[in-house]
């Protein structure tokens, strides 16, 4: 009978053991500190929480909360506080969160109110949690509904405003502090209910965030003593944590801190919280998704070679950055690359929305626009190198420089889409005349103009032709007799398409010239060809899969074949 006792008892201790288990790992927050309500008043106690003081709450001998700010300023969980007995408005809440795919876990409050829960599956930034927590509430201001965590971070000496535990005995009796149901009515079984509790994953909470109203996703970054604390940073990456930057430097500044918290070994999730809070130091900040894919982009092993960037951000944070000694090849060559950067400084980078690298450079009177993968652009490099030094720099140099410069592109540049041939500007059309000159024609509703500097970027590719330059005082009628046609309708139709062909926007009609062998159809192709878009090689042959008319019509503005069979 004494062992059957014993073992009874030792069956009920594992029971407790694992539901204080379950408890502490759902709704403790903050180890080092608890708030407890014994009395008339709540009193911080600044020590861990233990588990008599758990088994007191649960058995309802007093009343214990959390303080939901970890030290490093995240939080496993955010709670709504709704303080009056509206069942209506949490059904509408659930309803917001069910559409985002959150989890979400009503408790009945102390005081007849509501609780909703949602937990995460790793601690967030208290300050996106809230942000979060605001988009799910937009439209419902009643003051009756609080945020918890109320505050963004917490001082080192602080501990912010506490919640109270769910599950106090006392309050059980009268179906208080327990979880509901669907319909808002209490669960039986609710221990059975908080072992199978669904954590939110938390990159999903972040990349809604990414997409919220700049009114909304303001997140404070937390202190700069407690951000400092195990971080091994550079002069100019603690600048950029602490101060941020200003516009047009902002990408490639949060590039470059990326890197150095990722050198650091700092694990990924903190570094974009991290990098996310020195965003919100710059003016203005960028797009959370635009964070995002930078971290992304360090740690999946991009651009991970450059070493001539920081020098570029310690002159925007007006600090010297500090460089290792090595007399070696590898340090030679980073510092021929750094030079070969800072030859580069009156360049205008940009990216495309495809994400390919372009710069924008001064030759002699007028500017140039080419792809930092293109050779035009290494050679051009090249040769301010060897202006300036007398030097030609070395291959790896060269690549090193090259890489760099595409991040700044990629990661400091605006996004900017570049034409070929056509492009508009508003109510303009612009044609690239692809001369040496780099002119462009300017054609609006009054007339038109050759001018020299395009507000629109425009890309070349081999095998690209100059178009003459325009004269005043032509007329259509001239091109009549250039082409065979068999009838004045034919012409009308041809100008039409002309015409059509000098829309920078479709769609487009396709000119199709059918006649007996001998009737100048290749001739009468080569002439439309060289007045809307020259080029060496004129005319194609069918193309032998889409990969191949894909290619053709990404460098041409224009596509012209010859001696097509049949149509589809």
């Amino acid at each position: 009978m004494t062992e059957s006792k014993n073992a009874a008892h030792a069956n009920e201790g594992g029971v407790v053991a694992e539901c204080l288990q379950v408890f502490r790992s759902l709704f403790v927050a903050r180890e080092d500190a608890y708030a407890i309500w014994k009395g008339d008043q709540p009193t911080a106690v600044r020590e861990p929480l233990s588990d008599h003081v758990l088994t007191a709450h649960l058995a309802g001998e007093y009343r214990a909360g959390t303080y939901l700010i970890q030290l490093d300023g995240r939080t496993p969980f955010l709670v709504f506080d709704i303080d009056v007995q509206e069942r209506s408005l949490v059904k509408r809440i659930l309803r917001r969160l069910r559409k985002m795919e959150v989890v979400a876990y009503v408790e009945r409050s102390k005081s007849k109110g509501y609780h909703i829960w949602v937990f995460f599956d790793k601690p967030l930034r208290a300050a996106q949690a809230r942000a979060f927590a605001k988009y799910v509430l937009r439209g419902l201001e009643n003051e009756k509904i609080e945020i918890f965590p109320k505050q963004d971070y917490v001082t080192e000496d602080g501990v912010g405003n506490c919640i109270w535990l769910p599950l106090c005995g006392f309050d059980i009796r009268s179906k208080r502090t327990v979880f509901l149901d669907d319909d808002l009515k209490s669960i039986r079984k609710q221990w059975r209910l908080l072992r199978h509790i669904k954590r939110v994953p938390k990159k999903r909470i972040q990349r809604i965030c990414n997409d919220l109203p700049p009114t909304i996703k303001r997140f404070p970054r937390l202190p700069e003593s407690k951000e400092k604390s195990g971080l091994n940073l550079p002069t100019c990456a603690q600048s950029i944590l602490f101060k941020g930057v200003e516009d047009g430097h902002r990408n490639v500044a949060l590039f470059t801190l990326t890197k150095h918290l990722r050198n650091a070994g700092i694990e990924q999730d903190r570094v974009e919280d991290l990098v996310s809070g020195a965003n919100e130091q710059c003016q203005p900040p960028l797009e959370g998704r635009e964070v995002a894919s930078i971290v992304s982009s360090v740690f999946k092993g991009r651009y991970t070679s450059l070493g001539c960037e920081d020098s570029f951000i310690a002159s925007l944070c007006g600090e010297r950055c500090p460089v290792k000694s090595r007399k070696s090849k590898a340090s030679s060559s980073t510092s021929a690359a750094t030079r070969l950067v800072d030859l580069a400084k009156d360049v205008t980078f940009f990216h495309t929305p495809d994400k390919e690298a372009y710069g924008t450079m001064r030759v002699q009177e007028h500017e140039e626009t080419w792809r930092l993968k293109d050779q035009v652009f290494k050679r051009w490099l090249a040769a301010k190198a060897y202006e300036g030094t007398g030097a030609a720099p070395s291959s790896q140099a060269l690549c090193d420089a090259l890489g760099a410069l595409e991040g700044v592109a990629l990661y400091g540049g605006p996004e900017q889409d570049v034409s070929i041939r056509l492009g508009q500007s508003g109510n303009k059309i612009y044609l690239d005349l692809c001369d040496k000159a780099w002119q462009v024609v300017e054609i609006s509703c009054e007339g038109w103009q050759i001018i020299s500097e395009s507000p629109i970027k425009f890309r070349r590719t081999r095998g690209m032709k100059a178009l003459p330059i325009p004269q005043r005082g032509g007329t259509i009628s001239e091109l009549r007799s250039f082409i065979n046609l068999a009838s004045e309708n034919d012409f009308v139709l041809l100008v039409s398409w002309l015409v059509a062909g000098f829309n920078p926007r479709g769609p487009y009609p396709v000119a199709v010239l059918q006649g007996e062998a001998g009737s100048a159809k290749s001739t009468g192709v080569r002439v439309i060809r060289e007045l809307l878009d020259p080029n060496t090689t004129p005319l194609r042959s069918e193309p032998r899969e889409t990969r191949d008319l894909m290619i053709a019509a990404r460098n041409s503005w224009c596509l012209a074949f010859d001696n097509i069979s049949h149509l589809g």
